[in-house]
């Protein structure tokens, strides 16, 4: 989503950084001029299995029902923020009905 002048300034400081740059980008580089891509070192993110959302859970001594393990699409710091807050579970579930409600509606 950069300007063809941003893309520039982007491949010049990736061409010659400080010693104490770190540019983390983040996106599916798609959309990345294939030059920027060529000097990225890519690492893929993957979200957590349940399976490793549960080791992590007791590994840290976290009750995680398996609500909030699926709440927390394969993130370890929303089972923790899940697990600590019921305010940001009770919101997650309220998003989670929404989106579902408008899945229904179909398109108009």
């Amino acid at each position: 989503m950069l300007s063809k002048d941003a893309w520039g300034a982007l491949l010049k400081t990736l061409e010659e950084p400080s010693s104490s740059t770190v540019i983390i980008l983040v996106g599916d580089g798609r959309q990345m001029l294939s030059t920027v891509l060529s000097r990225c070192l890519k690492l893929n993110m993957q979200p957590f299995s349940l399976r490793l959302l549960e080791k992590f859970a007791e590994s840290k001594g976290i009750k995680a029902s398996p609500e909030i393990l699926d709440l927390s699409f394969g993130s370890p710091a929303e089972v923790i923020r899940l697990s600590q807050s019921k305010e940001s579970l009770e919101l997650n579930r309220q998003q989670i009905t929404q989106c579902k409600n408008i899945k229904k509606m179909g398109f108009a």
